[in-house]
């Protein structure tokens, strides 16, 4: 799998705002590959990659604040994010 590209994050974010009742909410994605080679006895023994991605859902209500952060990018994932991030913010 490949991180998701730069509209396919947008969505994401527009799409966890479009369910936010907060008085402010930011949604930040972050999407990455990363890599790695074990050596043993002088010789690659092992390698691996794994692709992630994480939302976090900041939501405000007045000057009281809360953040959630979830890799569940389903709607139901993202409404729960935004429905968990506003209830520890009130």
């Amino acid at each position: 799998a490949t991180p998701l590209a730069r509209d396919e994050a947008e969505a994401l974010v527009a799409r966890a705002l479009k369910l936010a009742k907060a008085d402010a909410t930011r949604v930040t994605v972050d999407s990455r590959r990363e890599a790695n080679v074990r050596f043993a006895d002088n010789q690659m023994s092992t390698s691996g990659a794994t692709t992630n991605t994480t939302v976090r859902v900041q939501a405000a209500f007045g000057r009281r604040k809360a953040s959630v952060v979830t890799n569940d990018r389903s709607d139901a994932g993202l409404a729960a994010a935004v429905a968990r991030a506003e209830a520890l913010a009130r």
